[in-house]
């Protein structure tokens, strides 16, 4: 039981939840903020040109993982696989003992694909049936960078952002970049010695809650510096989660083979709500 509790938990808080949590999300003012007219256009293209030389040039990943969720008061791990190709596939298989998947969250270009095993149950949306998604221009590349530790700009199909697209002001040490629009308010802190992005947020204007996602460390793949550690921290109202995820044997896949999920006929397709109703029943 429970597995089939983080496994719906888990799975679901890293898209779904998305529609709840960062729909709330509330935005930082800092007084320290710099308008574009008044900063150095040049500094700014500079600080976002390293971080973009730092993506990782990997076109296919592979990974190891353990998943920790603090909801409600339990604290509950799994372990598993990661798999991602660049732009175009991440999937995240959760295992027990023995290797036993227990459930798969698998995300397209096209698609979110939530697999509960244990429960022979599946979940399968495009990012147009989310509204935040659809609003905001939330999709497939917007996870991809989370995971990837990168900079981007909503629906921009994971190309490398200008400098243009920022306003940079500093906090705490570091530079903080942002991107804002009249729905939502992306804010990225950049370590300036190593070019690296430290945090990542997403905001909307309702603040009421808030979605931070934080890189806590990095190792070496492919002559860069890639997150092997990052966490999710997702607040609204009352309801608040953390989503930890831990990578070990991070390597390159040198040959990528198409292996998009097919769910069994034995399988009951049910929708966002359904799947939203019975996380919160179990996690009581």
């Amino acid at each position: 039981m429970k597995y089939k509790i983080f496994l719906l938990a888990a799975m679901v808080l890293l898209v779904s939840c998305s529609k709840k949590t960062a729909d709330s999300v509330s935005s930082t003012s800092d007084s320290s903020a710099v308008s574009p007219s008044a900063s150095s256009s040049k500094a700014v293209n500079n600080l976002v040109s390293q971080i973009n030389d730092n993506r990782t040039t990997a076109d296919a990943l592979s990974a190891n993982i353990n998943m920790t969720l603090e909801y409600n008061g339990k604290d509950i791990s799994v372990g598993g696989n990661l798999k991602m190709k660049r732009n175009d596939c991440i999937q995240i298989s959760l295992s027990v003992i023995f290797g036993i998947e227990v459930g798969r969250l698998e995300m397209t270009p096209d698609y979110v694909l939530l697999v509960n095993r244990l429960g022979k149950q599946y979940v399968k949306a495009t990012y147009a049936e989310v509204p935040f998604f659809q609003r905001n221009n939330i999709d497939f590349y917007t996870f991809q960078s989370l995971l990837w530790n990168e900079l981007f700009t909503p629906g921009d199909k994971g190309s490398k952002p200008k400098g243009s697209d920022f306003t940079m002001s500093k906090e705490g040490g570091k530079v903080k970049l942002s991107n804002k629009s009249k729905q939502i308010d992306i804010q990225f802190l950049a370590d300036e010695t190593r070019k690296l992005v430290s945090e990542t947020s997403i905001s909307t204007s309702s603040n009421t809650g808030k979605m931070v996602c934080n890189y806590n460390s990095w190792t070496p793949i492919d002559k860069k510096q890639f997150p092997d550690n990052l966490s999710v921290q997702v607040s609204a109202g009352t309801m608040s989660a953390r989503a930890t995820l831990a990578m070990s044997r991070l390597r390159t896949l040198d040959n990528w083979k198409d292996n998009r999920t097919q769910v069994s006929g034995k399988y009951t397709q049910i929708n966002l709500k359904q799947a939203l109703a019975q996380i919160m029943s179990l996690a009581r």
